[in-house]
């Protein structure tokens, strides 16, 4: 019920949970929610590459207005092999 009265439906973490993330915690769900990071989010930075991310890493890309687009063209480039360089990436705005 808690998660319900902040907004996460049972959907939205079920997404959360099949797009690999089964053993975060409430706290970790009530972030990503905040943060509006997706399932659909998640699945698109995995599609470009980046797979594995931490919760923080995921709050972190979403925070500085990484898209799953940017990350397929920096990966495209070669630019960018992990989530830091995304961070330095965009908010150097060298692509």
């Amino acid at each position: 019920m808690e998660l319900k009265a902040t907004g996460l439906s049972a959907r939205h973490v079920r997404g959360i949970v099949d797009a690999g993330y089964s053993g975060i915690s409430v706290d970790e769900l009530h972030e990503l929610a905040a943060m509006s990071v997706t399932p659909d989010f998640i699945r698109g930075l995995a599609t470009a590459g980046f797979q594995g991310l931490s919760v923080d890493q995921l709050v972190e890309l979403k925070a500085v207005g990484v898209t799953p687009a940017f990350a397929r063209e920096a990966q495209r480039r070669g630019l960018a092999t992990c989530a830091d360089e995304l961070v330095t990436l965009r908010t150097t705005g060298e692509i």
